[in-house]
This record gives structure tokens, C-alpha cells and sequence, in this order.
């Protein structure tokens, strides 16, 4: 299509020139062979060197005034080019909600939350934005999960194991049964009769904002397009006993809010 309309362009301007009588026009744009290799900007330069050396421009009867309608012309294609590349690699989504009713198993609560995700394919970077509130306690835990859709976990096979060994932790900061891209956490605190339990990292209400490389080994590019990578909120609250494990632990290892991300 660009290169269609490129030279729809050159001939018009030729043709408001004036008719091209020398071989040089014709035989410039037959044997273009280095402007195929250098794409559309390499063409645009090559058309106005030739178009600006005062022999050619006598030779196609160009005058300034067409000249310049033409570089306009050729700008303009060259802005709708940009355009078009940067739809197919640029994804972006803003205000994904996020919400206790996404997280599996459920999370009952009254606290809320928005995503917004813009993540670029030509340099292989997500950044994201989560802003919360009325959040039960204090958050312990962020993390970026995957690969799992939409009412899915992307759970760690090797967790409920875990859960049986001496020296396992429940209520420490890395505790949960999700398989996570990344995560942020503040470390623990030694607490009379729990162990270690993970210390807050931000407050009920808060905002957070964080980028993703993706590596295309241990973060596939096409598992985030695909919407197979969710954020969770993670706070300490324990919910009746901290001894009634998993049951009190719910917001602490699954999460207390969850948002998918996708960008359609």
C-alpha cells in the first residue's frame, strides 16, 4: 500500500512538472534498488536529490512551488506510515478493574482497583500502573502472574508440597501458590508463636507503578498479548485464626484484589 501510494506521488509530481521527455526519470525510478533496501524514508531522500539537482528539475520542468507540494505530499504519507506502525506496536489498555471477585478462590471484600497497562513491542517493555483503595490492611505483596487466563490461576504444582515440609513458612512474604513473573515485597518480622510474617509494603489505599522486560524466554510475549498474565494485591489481613490455614491466609496468598491484563 505505501509503496503504491509512493509512486502514485512521484508521477503526480512529474506530472504537474510537466512530462518527463529524458531517460534519466524514467530509468531513476525503474533501477530504485537501494531505496528497496533503505525503505520508505531511504526513497522519500533519494526522490529529492534527484527532484533538487538543477539539471533534473530543468528536465522535468518542476518549479519550486511544485517541488514543495510534492515534499508535503511525501511527508504526510510518511506521518500516515508512522502511524500505522506504531497501532501495530504499541498495545496499551487504561482502567482495568480489579476486584476481590477476579481472584480464584474468591476474595470477599469491599476494596477495589485499577490497572493500567501499555506495553511496547519494539523495545520489549510492559509498564503498568495499579492504584487501590479500602483495602482490608496493608499490602505485603504486588506480583505479575502468569501463564493463566481469566478465572484461572497460574499455580505453582510444587506449592501444596510445600505446605507439608518442616521449616515451611505460611505467613512469610514470598508465600503463595501462584507461578509469578515478578513480584515486590518488604521482607518479614518475627512474630510471637506465627514465625516470620511479612511486613507491610503500602498502605489500604495506594498507587504503584512498575515496568516488565519481556525476555521472550521466562516472559513470552505472546502468553501477555494473549491475556494470560494477571496482577494481584496481596495485605495481611488473616481472616478468623492465623492457625485455620489456607482458609485465614486467603488475601495473603492468592490475593486480595486481581485485574487481568489485556489490551483490547
Amino acid at each position: 500500500m505505501l509503496e503504491k501510494k509512493w509512486q502514485v506521488v512521484v508521477g503526480e509530481a512529474l506530472a504537474v512538472g510537466g512530462p518527463s521527455t529524458g531517460p534519466n526519470t524514467a530509468q531513476y525510478l525503474k533501477t530504485d534498488a537501494l531505496s528497496k533496501k533503505t525503505g520508505f524514508l531511504g526513497r522519500i531522500q533519494k526522490v529529492l536529490i534527484f527532484m533538487t539537482n538543477p539539471a533534473n528539475m530543468k528536465l522535468t520542468n518542476l518549479t519550486a512551488f511544485t517541488l514543495l507540494l510534492f515534499a508535503s505530499a511525501l511527508s504526510f504519507s510518511a506521518c500516515e506510515n508512522d502511524d500505522e506502525l506504531a497501532k501495530t506496536n504499541v498495545y496499551a489498555k487504561t482502567n482495568i478493574i480489579m476486584s476481590g471477585a477476579q481472584v480464584v478462590p474468591v476474595a470477599v471484600t469491599s476494596g477495589l482497583g485499577s490497572l493500567d497497562v501499555n506495553y511496547s513491542k519494539a523495545n520489549k517493555l510492559l509498564t503498568y500502573r495499579i492504584t487501590w483503595s479500602g483495602l482490608t490492611d496493608s499490602v505485603i505483596a504486588i506480583r505479575l502472574n502468569a501463564p493463566a487466563p481469566v478465572s484461572y490461576s497460574a499455580v505453582n504444582t510444587a506449592f501444596p508440597a510445600w505446605t507439608l515440609t518442616a521449616g515451611f513458612r505460611p505467613f512469610a512474604d514470598t508465600t503463595t501458590p501462584y507461578t509469578y513473573m515478578q513480584q515486590f515485597t518488604n521482607g518479614v518480622y518475627a512474630a510471637p508463636s506465627l514465625g516470620n510474617v511479612a511486613k507491610g509494603l503500602y498502605g489500604p489505599n495506594g498507587t504503584y507503578t512498575g515496568t516488565l522486560a519481556v525476555d521472550g524466554i521466562k516472559v513470552k510475549e505472546s502468553d501477555l498479548l494473549n491475556g494470560f498474565y494477571y496482577v494481584t494485591i496481596h495485605t495481611k489481613t488473616f481472616i478468623g485464626s492465623p492457625a485455620n490455614v489456607p482458609a485465614s491466609v486467603q488475601y495473603r496468598w492468592y490475593g486480595e484484589l486481581r485485574a487481568q491484563i489485556v489490551f483490547q
